[in-house]
């Protein structure tokens, strides 16, 4: 059109909005709907592949990596370090003066994690002859842990209902005074010891006692003696065994129908959780949690009817099993403890990749402590139990450089020099007499005893260093009068 001017624009039909709006919308929510299940399917399939392409690195990983030893659970090839700690004497080989200028001897204590099972294992284990060499087991001159035990019994024999016809049996007693308990409540006890000097050790307390290796075939030799255990009770011992399941199969051939075994053993949440390397130690070749001892026992028939974790610096978990026919039921304190381990990543073996650094960052803190207090002239001691602390000394180098003397409660060590490092072993009185700026407390040793046990160090104004869960300073003074 001339001008460019446009002509009228065709009518168009009206649209009723108000009323077309709901039919479109209930046509195209089938679409969403069907469109965002697919989007979720996608992310679900994505996801599944992403962790399958994981698991399949790991693999291949695993298997390209050399072969450290084979699981003591699981049997597969393990090839994942946790830390390596390297060579040192055994914890509890301590020294008289004249052995001072002996040849000592020195063992590998490199732990792995089996990328499997995640059971925590050493690579190599001792042979007895060294294990019986050195003074051996837990110190039985700690009055708190006598009476807790006593505590223990008393209501184990009340639970059980246990009577002169039943028999307790400890496997490898190491310093315990559950047997003492026991026959004192009227039950029958039999020990199996390891070490000879341990077995004349009970035999003289008393206690029947044989000498051997506790395992599958000692179990059956016991049972043609119709001598099966209403209580097995091991303290530490599944955590030396070698064989585990030659170990929990002669727990259960052992255990009568509707009997108990109660084991005890460092826990492995806790070592981890506070960087505690210092339990690591050479007779100690596996370290369980909770879940890697429910496989092991349903490998063999056995069930995990009660778990607790016992009260006190060393960490130690102690598991009730029976047999999975009896019809003994199961506490809820065991789901609890097994779903708080798999939240905490505890049987995902990622979850113990930092460990080592961890330590590394400890040693180097604990070592700056150490440097600047003794760079200004400051005297420093230590104080724990036999044996405790020799492993976490060693690997950072803590010797007579830095300390002036280790207090141990047990008299029988006074005199003796740790293995090793030989920091002199004294007694309180002599620490006192010493009056060290600041004593260090030894992991595994309990923090209120210590505040009360060191008030008179008020008089000199000494400070308390702990390690646990990390370096800090106390001051004694501060604890209630």
């Amino acid at each position: 059109m001339a001008g460019g001017a446009r002509g009228p624009e065709p009518a168009r039909a009206p649209v009723d909005t108000e009323s077309s709006r709901p039919e479109a919308l209930a046509a195209l929510t089938p679409l969403v709907v069907a469109r965002d299940a697919l989007d979720v399917a996608a992310r679900v399939t994505q996801s599944k592949k992403t962790v399958a392409k994981k698991k399949r690195v790991k693999t291949r990983q695993a298997a390209s990596a050399p072969s450290l030893c084979t699981c003591r659970l699981c049997r597969a090839e393990v090839t994942q370090t946790l830390i390596d700690l390297g060579m040192s004497p055994l914890r509890d080989d301590y020294l008289a003066a004249e052995r001072l200028v002996e040849m000592e001897h020195y063992f590998p204590l490199h732990v792995l994690v089996c990328s499997s099972c995640c059971l925590v294992q050493l690579r190599s284990s001792l042979p007895t002859t060294e294990i019986g060499r050195v003074q051996h087991g837990r110190s039985a001159g700690n009055p708190r842990r006598f009476q807790e035990t006593r505590r223990f019994c008393r209501g184990l024999v009340k639970r059980l209902r246990l009577g002169s016809g039943a028999l307790a049996v400890e496997l490898s007693r190491n310093g315990s005074a559950f047997l003492e308990h026991m026959r004192e409540l009227g039950v029958t006890v039999l020990g199996i010891e390891l070490i000879e000097q341990a077995a004349q050790r009970s035999i003289g307390q008393g206690i029947p006692t044989r000498v051997e290796r506790f395992g599958d075939r000692v179990a059956k030799d016991l049972l043609a003696r119709d001598r099966a255990g209403d209580v097995i009770f091991a303290r530490d011992i599944i955590s030396q065994s070698d064989d585990l399941h030659d170990f929990i199969s002669g727990v259960a051939r052992l255990l009568k129908p509707r009997g108990v075994a109660i084991l005890e053993f460092p826990y492995l949440q806790s070592i981890i959780a506070d960087t505690n390397f210092d339990q690591f130690r050479h007779d100690h070749v596996s370290y369980f949690s909770l879940s890697t001892i429910d496989r092991l026992a349903a490998d063999h028939r056995l069930k995990i009817t009660d778990v607790e974790e016992l009260a006190g610096p060393e960490a130690q978990l102690r598991v009730t099993l029976a047999h999975s026919s009896s019809a003994r039921p199961l506490n809820n304190s065991v789901a609890r403890l097994l779903g708080r381990e798999r939240k905490s990543g505890l049987c995902d073996v990622d979850a113990y990749a930092g460990f080592s650094a961890h330590v590394r960052k400890f040693k180097r803190r604990l070592l700056s402590f150490f440097l600047s207090a003794r760079g200004s002239g400051q005297k420093i001691c230590a104080y724990g139990e036999p044996g405790n602390g020799n492993t976490l000394l060693h690997h950072c180098g803590i010797g007579p450089d830095f300390l002036d003397c280790m207090v141990h409660v047990d008299q029988s060590f006074h005199g003796s020099f740790t293995p090793g490092l030989h920091v002199p072993v004294v007694s309180m009185d002599e620490m006192k007499q010493r009056r060290p700026d600041f004593v260090f407390i030894i992991p595994s040793v309990s923090l209120d005893e210590i505040m009360v046990e060191f008030r008179p160090t008020r008089e000199w104004s000494a400070k308390l260093l702990t390690v646990s869960p990390d370096v800090a300073v106390l001051d004694p003074r501060s604890a209630s009068r």
